[in-house]
């Protein structure tokens, strides 16, 4: 069934413009609709009000999508009062994206390139003749995966010719109508369905019903929230009653869900049990059993003495060897089996590029589009970009200069510096360039190695921006504009960053590095960042360009030192730049330079000392880098260990705190809620100071019974911890604490691991599974994850309450858990209004326990706590998570590529 909670956009009210009397029933379908399609162009023909195509642009600008939008109106001039009003409230919102066009369709259509159209909103025509005509007109600007929407398929008076149109092309394309009000029609016309549209378009029956009633449901609260009641008057305003509505439709459509799959449960259960029941029927154990009960019945008759004695011996034997339900585990998203789970599927992620490559990778059309548009653009920066050269193969060095000279956005300056080379190829190749383009400036020095020539490069830049190129490496012709593009929407950036991957030797495209926003923690476990890299030309001069001394990592250290001076940073979620993978280069890997590793070592340990860090480094040969803080103090630690009968967990659990700790200053708090087994109570009877069991009757909610834990424990740091972990690492603790005590940090999450020794958490991502999910899920222990990121200190948008040590301040100053999230993700909203305060959120692999997870209280995952989430943290979900990145997938944890 399509899942419409899975895309919290369509429950967002729509910033409307000043209209008094509009339909909004087809709103929450047409943001749904940019929500699947992700549209790079965007148009709306026919446009009044405005309505319709403001919500298409709020859509664009809350996804933030690098989109084109463009309404063409039936206004006669720019003093229509319509447009005046429209423009009053699009401008201000949507002016760096979108464009309103007056007069007829043609106007704007040389605009628009042959292939580039992904989304077509046509209003109500007059006529089947006109409808027909405006369909035509459009069709050769359609892109192979267009969708068009055909707004007024119900409208039968004084504007059929929409409905009409429907009637023919609804019989031609895979479509779908909301068929009430004025009906919208959405019709899937390229030769390709998009993906994510797929699901939607095959809905049928009852289902379509429901998922027709749910959106029309909301738009007409909508409706209802922009006219003045007198019931707002008594403090229901219409924000309120609006939320009010996105509440109730998310309840019904979880409440839906639930009954759905719990119908298909019990359906495929009894035929299940029919099938058993006529095995066991006919079966010769059957018949014993019914004489045995018949001789029972005869004997121990349940209305005498004889049979009420039976009945009470065997309920006291039922409760002297049963077992009940135990305790609480840590919530999990998604929960997870308690069992050692199978191992994840494996992805061919060279093949999965490839294809995203031929998906996300700009036509002609697109890039035509793209120069186009830097026409409009209000601001317009000089970029010089520093190129050193050295040695070089002619080959490479070209393709390098022509990827520049391929460009979308003209302004740029290229500042070529000859470092000495040896090879007579270089000098002419070099001069050849800048007699044919006066932007490319170039000049030869003696060789001084890579810095040296950089800063001699930047002594030639003129620009207000630097970018830097390798020159062996490629532009993506976009990148320019892109960078451009962002600086438009945020003119104060001081530094741009881009995704990036490899070329091989015959140009093929791999090993992409989607990477997350700004990221403070993992610049210092690895350069990161690294390409595309723009900087602001005045913070790279205050800084003083590169250091020699640091050559071979100059990069790594310039970077560490502009963000100490800026946060002022920006990540564009493009794969803008191309490593040449060269058998010298350490794209392939740090091992072909090994000076590298000492270079950004020296590096780091120079960013703790400015920092005012104590603190060692240490190097991975795997290339990459640990920054291991000196403890400031010895305080106290407080382990808060929920649980619920289970004693052997438990028992493993604390002797494993007890034997393998290096750190001493801690207490344990065992929060014993609700036992019952006569085993339980004298093993927590055998804990002594400093070690304390407190008692928690309460129903079991996670959240309530560690903030009543907190309240009374006695230490500095807070560290929650389930029962059902065993600790590996004799210097957790400490590997937890070193981040704890940073000021600028809330939590700190540990690596867990599965008894198979596949990975249970290292990390908590956004969206995955709905909510939240766990980064590297049953990846293996020891095997390569994705660019390392499962092996290094990083941050996250949140780590998993199993094993999570806050500063108590921290905690208290948030009001701890909210009780409201009785079982799961109370740990993941804590992290997010943790980050809402400015904290960070650490997960760092050098604490590392294994995880039998839920074994003692089960895979508890009420729907109430996804529902209050998804309500709650609804702009985060839609907006994607800034430690993740918006081309990997939210079906799997494994960091494979979204399609």
């Amino acid at each position: 069934m399509f899942n419409l909670l899975a895309h919290p956009l369509c429950l967002s009210a729509p910033r409307l413009p000043g209209a008094s009397a509009v339909s909004t029933e087809h709103l929450p379908l047409l943001m749904l609709l940019v929500d699947l399609l992700r549209p790079r162009t965007l148009v709306e023909v026919g446009t009044r009000e405005g309505v319709s195509y403001c919500a298409l642009c709020q859509a664009v600008d809350e996804l933030k999508l690098e989109a084109s939008c463009h309404a063409l109106g039936a206004w006669e001039s720019e003093e229509s009062p319509e447009l005046v009003t429209l423009r009053a409230h699009h401008d201000p919102l949507y002016g760096r994206f979108s464009r309103l066009w007056t007069g007829a369709s043609g106007e704007a259509g040389p605009q628009l390139a042959e292939g580039s159209v992904d989304l077509l909103l046509l209003r109500g025509a007059a006529s089947i003749e006109a409808a027909r005509r405006e369909f035509e007109a459009w069709r050769h600007r359609l892109s192979r995966s267009a969708v068009v929407l055909l707004e007024g398929t119900q409208v039968r008076a004084d504007r059929p010719g929409t409905r009409e149109l429907w009637g023919e092309l609804a019989t031609r394309f895979p479509r779908f109508e909301l068929d009430q009000g004025q009906g919208l029609g959405v019709l899937a016309v390229g030769e390709s369905v998009p993906e994510g549209l797929e699901t939607l378009l095959e809905t049928r029956g009852t289902e379509a019903t429901v998922l027709k009633s749910l959106l029309i449901e909301l738009g007409s609260r909508l409706s209802v929230a922009r006219k003045p009641q007198a019931g707002h008057a008594l403090g229901r305003t219409p924000e309120a009653e609006l939320r009010q509505a996105r509440a109730d439709i998310q309840r019904l459509g979880e409440a839906l869900d639930l009954k759905t799959a719990e119908l298909a449960r019990k359906e495929a259960l009894v035929a299940q049990l029919r099938g058993s029941l006529e095995t066991i029927s006919t079966s010769m154990g059957w018949r014993l059993v019914n004489r045995y009960w018949a001789l029972r019945e005869s004997i121990l008759p349940p209305d005498t003495l004889r049979g009420h004695l039976y009945q009470k011996g065997k309920r006291l034997l039922k409760s002297a060897v049963g077992r009940s339900p135990g305790n609480g585990a840590a919530p999990e998203a998604p929960a997870a089996s308690s069992q050692s789970p199978e191992a994840a599927p494996t992805v061919d992620r060279q093949a999965q590029y490839a294809r995203w490559v031929e998906l996300n990778t700009p036509t002609p059309a697109d890039l035509e589009r793209m120069r186009l548009e830097v026409a409009g653009l209000d601001y317009q920066p000089l970029i010089s970009i520093v190129t050193p050269v050295y040695d070089v193969d002619e080959v490479w060095l070209r393709k390098a200069i022509d990827s520049v000279l391929r460009q979308v956005y003209p302004k740029w300056q290229l500042c070529l510096v000859d470092d000495g080379s040896k090879k007579p190829h270089i000098p002419p190749l070099l001069r050849e360039y800048a007699e044919k383009d006066p932007r490319i400036k170039t000049i030869r020095q003696k060789n001084g190695g890579i810095s040296a020539a950089s800063n001699a490069g930047l002594q030639l830049a003129e620009g207000e921006f630097v970018a830097l190129l390798d020159h062996d490496d490629e532009l993506a012709p976009e990148a320019l504009y892109q960078v451009v593009r962002r600086l438009n929407a945020e003119s104060d950036l001081d530094l741009l960053y881009s995704d990036e991957d490899k070329l091989d030797l015959e140009g093929r495209r791999e090993t992409p590095f989607f990477k997350p926003d700004w990221s403070p923690d993992l610049l210092l476990s690895m350069n990161y960042i690294c390409h595309l890299t723009v900087v602001r030309k005045r913070l790279l001069d205050e800084v003083g360009g590169f250091r020699s001394l640091l050559d071979g990592s100059q990069d790594h250290d310039l970077l560490l030192r502009l963000t100490e001076r800026t946060q002022r940073i920006a990540h564009l979620p493009r794969v803008l730049y191309h490593w040449r993978n060269l058998p010298q280069s350490t794209s392939v890997s740090v091992a072909a330079k090994p000076y590298t590793i000492d270079a950004a070592r020296k590096a780091l340990e120079e960013a703790l000392e400015r920092r005012g860090r104590e603190g060692f480094v240490v190097v991975d040969p795997r290339g990459f880098y640990a920054v291991r803080y000196k403890l400031r103090a010895q305080p106290r630690i407080s382990i808060i260990i929920p649980t619920k009968d289970k004693v052997e967990l438990l028992k493993q659990c604390i002797d494993s705190i007890r034997t393998k700790s290096s750190y001493p200053h801690y207490e344990l708090l065992v929060v014993d809620n609700n036992s019952s087994e006569p085993a339980t109570f004298r093993y927590l009877a055998e804990l002594s100071p400093p070690h304390r069991v407190l008692t928690d009757k309460q129903p079991f909610n996670w959240a309530a019974i560690n903030n009543a834990a907190a309240a009374q424990a006695t230490g500095e740091y807070l560290l929650f911890l389930n029962n059902d972990v065993q600790v590996l690492t004799a210097d957790w603790l400490e590997a937890m604490l070193e981040h704890a005590q940073r000021p600028e940090v809330g939590a700190v999450g540990a690596r867990l691991l599965f008894p198979d020794n596949t990975v249970q958490h290292a990390g908590v991502v956004m969206g995955i599974g709905g909510v939240a999910g766990h980064a590297f899920k049953l990846h293996k222990e020891g095997q390569p994850s994705y660019i390392h990121q499962a092996d290094v200190i990083r941050n996250y948008s949140a780590v998993t309450g199993a094993c999570m040590m806050v500063r108590r301040g921290v905690f208290e100053e948030l009001g701890g858990f909210d009780e409201q999230l009785r079982v799961a993700f109370n740990d993941v909203d804590l992290c997010l209004r943790m980050r809402e305060r400015g904290y960070l959120i650490v997960y760092t692999p050098y604490a590392r326990l294994y995880h039998f997870e839920s074994a003692t209280r089960g895979t508890l995952h009420p729907p109430e706590d996804d529902m209050l989430m998804r309500e709650r943290w609804a702009r985060v979900l839609r907006g994607g998570d800034p430690y993740y990145n918006p081309h990997l997938t939210l079906k799997r944890e494994d960091f494979s590529l979204r399609l």
